[in-house]
C-alpha cells in the first residue's frame, strides 16, 4: 500500500512539475522580460525551473526517510546539500557571477538532494505500483491546500520581483544573500515541521 501511494505520489508530481518546466521553459524570454525586465536573462528562468522540477520530485522522493522516522539521516543529508549549496554559491560570488550565485547554489543543492534520496528510497517507488485511485484520493487532501501554498510563494517572491523592478536585478542578488541570514530563525520552524511530520505520517 505505502508502494503504491509513494509511487503514485511521485508520478503525478513528475507529470505536473514536467508541465511546469515545459512551460517556463517555452516561454523563458517572455518571463524574463516581464518579471526581471531583461529577455537576456532568460538563462535564470531556465535555473529555476530545474529548481522547482527537482524541489516538487525531491519532497515526495525524501518522504519515505520522514516517514521512516530518520532523523540523524535526514538532518546528515540536509547539512551536506546546504553546505554544498553555499559552497557553490561562494565560488559564483568570488567569480563575480552575483545575479546566478543564489539560483544556481539551490538548483544544485535540490539536484544532490535528490540524487542521495533516491539512492536510499527508491525501493519505495515503481512504475507499476502507480494507481489513478490513489490520484484521486491524495488530489482531494491536496488540491484544498493549493491556493494557501500559491499566496505563500507569492508572499515570498514578491519582494525580489518589487526590488528588481524598483531598484534592479543587481541590487536583487544583493538581498537575495542578505536575506538568508534573516532566515536563520527558520532553523526553530525547521527542526518542529521535520520532527512533527513523523507523527503525521503515523
Amino acid at each position: 500500500f505505502r508502494l503504491e501511494i509513494c509511487s503514485s505520489a511521485l508520478f503525478f508530481v513528475i507529470i505536473t512539475a514536467s508541465l511546469l518546466f515545459i512551460l517556463l521553459i517555452g516561454f523563458k524570454r517572455f518571463i524574463a522580460g516581464m518579471v526581471l525586465r531583461d529577455s537576456d536573462l532568460d538563462n535564470l528562468i531556465f535555473i529555476c525551473g530545474i529548481s522547482a522540477f527537482s524541489h516538487a520530485v525531491n519532497n515526495i522522493i525524501a518522504a519515505p526517510t520522514r516517514m521512516l522516522n530518520k532523523k540523524k539521516i535526514y538532518l546528515i543529508i540536509n547539512l551536506a546539500t546546504a553546505a554544498a549549496s553555499y559552497a557553490v554559491v561562494f565560488v559564483l560570488l568570488y567569480g563575480k557571477a552575483y545575479l546566478y550565485a543564489i539560483p544556481v547554489g539551490g538548483m544544485c543543492s535540490s539536484l544532490l538532494s535528490v540524487c542521495i534520496f533516491w539512492i536510499l528510497n527508491r525501493k519505495w517507488f515503481s512504475g507499476h505500483s502507480v494507481k489513478k485511485i490513489h490520484i484521486k484520493e491524495l488530489l482531494k487532501i491536496g488540491a484544498p491546500l493549493f491556493p494557501g501554498f500559491l499566496i505563500y510563494w507569492i508572499f515570498n517572491s514578491c519582494d525580489r520581483i518589487m526590488i528588481a523592478r524598483m531598484l534592479g536585478m543587481s541590487y536583487t542578488g544583493v538581498y537575495a544573500v542578505g536575506s538568508k541570514f534573516g532566515q536563520i530563525g527558520n532553523l526553530i520552524y525547521i527542526a518542529f515541521a521535520g520532527g512533527w511530520q513523523y507523527f503525521a505520517f503515523s
